[in-house]
């Protein structure tokens, strides 16, 4: 039987190389996104801040910093910071982690079952910038309603 077609051969060179990824870095990879939306909601959180708090303090005026290291050094105990919100959870896995360990096979959830909730009463709660991080205190009841991303204004000493 000769029913069978002949297929026609073309050389092929990829040309992808282009498109792949030469450095992968995990560590910063939203650091972009966040610092751009802090850069455009600093003005507007701070306004709020300031008609907020300035209200509340009986004419004296709270001090604003401008990033969060300065705040190791204020005059002024009483003070508020912008930043994003970065929330530590101790339950989240690594996905690098889980990759590492299981040598190159990937598994979800811990010890083979499902996880659906990755918050914990550990997850702690950290005000950054592009000069540094600083933990929060004092809003551990509203640790599991804020998540890692959220541009905030925060006032304290």
């Amino acid at each position: 039987m000769s029913d069978f077609v002949k297929r026609a051969e073309l050389a092929f060179s990829p040309r992808h190389g282009r498109f792949l990824l030469q450095e992968k870095d995990f560590v910063q990879q939203f650091c972009h996104m966040y610092s751009r939306r802090l850069a455009q909601m600093r003005n507007p959180l701070l306004a709020a801040a300031e008609e907020k708090w300035n209200a509340q303090a009986n004419k004296k005026q709270v001090q604003v910093l401008e990033k969060i290291i300065d705040s190791e050094s204020a005059e002024e105990k009483d003070c508020v910071l912008v930043g994003t919100i970065y929330k530590e959870m101790a339950l989240k896995p690594s996905v690098l982690d889980e990759y590492k360990e299981k040598g190159g096979v990937l598994q979800m959830g811990m010890n083979g079952g499902e996880v659906k909730n990755f918050a914990s009463a550990t997850d702690e709660l950290f005000l950054e910038d592009d000069s540094g991080r600083l933990k929060l205190a004092g809003l551990e009841s509203e640790t599991a309603s804020l998540v890692t991303g959220v541009t905030m204004c925060v006032r304290g000493g």
